[in-house]
């Protein structure tokens, strides 16, 4: 009977000793995930009252040409960008069996095999116009390693299944590293100190990849753009330099 109790007393006290040691790890882990967000951000960064870029720089490395007009080229009437790669085709005048039957083949044919796999389409619209008339308009956005990449959202336009245009708003990336230098909550506290705000409650904070101006060309960096209201900033992922402000008050 003695010995039962013994027994007893044992495995209770080897349960309590096993659950303490579960708590210890469990409180460790929650410390060393705390410890991830509570990282060091540099002085500089946090002292900053101008951004690497100014609006008009920006402005220059992201914008699209359509002022220079379609431009005949064979059966397609073609829109280029200031480095010669195509922004836009109007299949309106190109023999249906020409034309890409899908937004894939679309991308893959104009911009290079595997392309298409970078795009996600984001927005569907159809619409009846008359009995025997179909449009739909397909808008999609470019991503890498599921990090939004911020060209603009690119149309691809049918109308009665055929292919009567389409955009794309494409930068080219490889072995781009999407790994970030700090954690969001560096970049929001990077923001409030820019901005001059004491708090900050949106908790509006996204990494992406933007192209930015290089000499006479642009390329990518990963950034958080940091948002409160209509007005942002974008800040370097890894040094965590203010690139520019973006906003979005359209009626500006």
């Amino acid at each position: 009977m003695e010995s039962k109790k013994n027994m007893k007393k044992n495995v209770l006290f080897c349960l309590g000793a096993l659950l303490l040691a579960v708590g210890i790890c469990s409180c460790s882990s929650d410390n060393e995930a705390a410890d991830v967000f509570d990282e060091t951000i540099p002085e500089e960064a946090l002292n900053q009252t101008t951004t690497e870029f100014t609006g008009d720089e920006w402005f220059s490395a992201n914008l699209h040409l359509w002022t220079q007009g379609y431009i005949q080229e064979g059966n397609l009437k073609v829109i280029r960008n200031a480095l010669g790669a195509i922004e836009s085709i109007d299949f309106t005048e190109t023999p249906i069996e020409e034309r890409p039957k899908t937004a894939a083949e679309f991308y893959n044919r104009y911009y290079g095999e595997g392309v298409a796999e970078c795009f996600k389409c984001i927005r569907h619209l159809e619409d009846r116009h008359v009995e025997n008339e179909i449009s739909v308009h397909d808008y999609y956005q470019q991503y890498y390693k599921d990090v939004i990449v911020k060209t603009e959202p690119q149309l691809i336009a049918f109308l009665n299944g055929q292919m009567v245009c389409g955009d794309c708003d494409y930068l080219p990336l490889k072995d781009f590293d999407v790994t970030p230098m700090f954690s969001k909550r560096g970049a929001i506290e990077i923001f409030k100190s820019f901005m001059k705000l004491d708090n900050y409650n949106e908790n509006n904070c996204e990494l992406q990849i933007v192209r930015v101006p290089e000499g006479d060309s642009f390329g990518p960096r990963l950034v958080y753009e940091v948002r409160k209201g209509q007005q942002g900033l974008v800040i370097d992922a890894r040094s965590g330099r203010a690139l520019y402000k973006t906003s979005y008050d359209y009626g500006m």
